[in-house]
């Protein structure tokens, strides 16, 4: 009898050492799952895994499209409210050979100086290949972009487009292509003709009268004719600037926030 005793006390101690032990290990895990959920989340959205980071700060990070890997910076502002009032900006970078992370000097030079105080989510794509007229680019953009707004729960009727120079090209190609998606473009130091019946987003240019690859006249006359045609359509110019200087264009972009703002608050936005 004091051996059946013995070997149910020894049997007992065993299965709660092992119930503890399996504690532990759920502990373990349960923490490490915290841990990195603290710092980045993921969101399935198209077919698509992209990471949602919730740490302030620009990442750079790839995400596999349908068009194919695709390089990105996204800012986080201090603040992700996930309350559907967050507003979204596409930043489209410029041309020549796309390495590395090429759309993060454009958030760090010049969107985040300028528009920080929108307290937006940014996110600057890399191109696949060629420009952003390329349907390859326009998808995997698109892509990401829903991703996005579902992984922070953007307002979608808060989604801004900017570019500079061949991104300023895509800033006008894809406010065509997309008529109801973007309640607001800003192109900088590039544009290219718009059919006036497409015309259907507020849309700002800023330019360089100085500037050596867009002519400033052919600008203006583009912008008459929308304007002439009932479209949100507006330019300001700078002189003395050259195409290059980047940073120069951040107080004329930050003299657009009033314009935006008054956009987004008019009710009038796109849904």
């Amino acid at each position: 009898m004091g051996y059946m005793n013995e070997g149910l006390i020894r049997d007992r101690s065993s299965r709660i050492h092992v119930a503890l032990l399996w504690l532990l290990i759920s502990g373990l895990l349960a923490t490490m799952i915290a841990v990195r959920t603290t710092s980045a989340e993921a969101q399935m959205a198209d077919g698509i895994e992209v990471e949602i980071p919730v740490e302030s700060g620009t990442h750079d990070l790839t995400v596999e499209t349908q068009s194919g890997t695709l390089r990105y910076s996204l800012h986080v502002p201090d603040s992700i409210s996930r309350d559907g009032s967050q507003p979204l900006i596409l930043v489209l970078h410029y041309g020549g050979p796309p390495s590395g992370f090429y759309g993060r000097p454009l958030i760090e030079q010049l969107v985040l100086p300028a528009l920080g105080d929108l307290s937006a989510v940014m996110v600057a794509p890399v191109t696949l290949g060629g420009d952003w007229t390329n349907p390859q680019n326009e998808a995997a953009v698109f892509d990401l972009m829903r991703a996005l707004e579902t992984g922070y729960s953007t307002d979608p009727s808060r989604r801004l487009i900017t570019g500079y120079s061949m991104g300023g090209m895509g800033t006008w190609h894809f406010i065509a292509r997309h008529q109801d998606y973007f309640s607001a473009a800003i192109s900088i130091s590039g544009f290219t003709a718009m059919d006036p019946s497409a015309c259907q987003t507020p849309i700002y240019a800023l330019h360089s009268r100085a500037d050596s690859i867009f002519d400033a006249e052919n600008l203006q006359t583009e912008i008459d004719k929308l304007v002439a045609a009932g479209c949100d359509a507006r330019v300001d110019f700078i002189d003395g600037v050259d195409h290059f200087n980047i940073p120069a264009f951040a107080p004329m972009l930050k003299g657009t926030l009033q314009w935006v703002q008054q956009l987004w608050n008019s009710g009038t936005s796109k849904q």
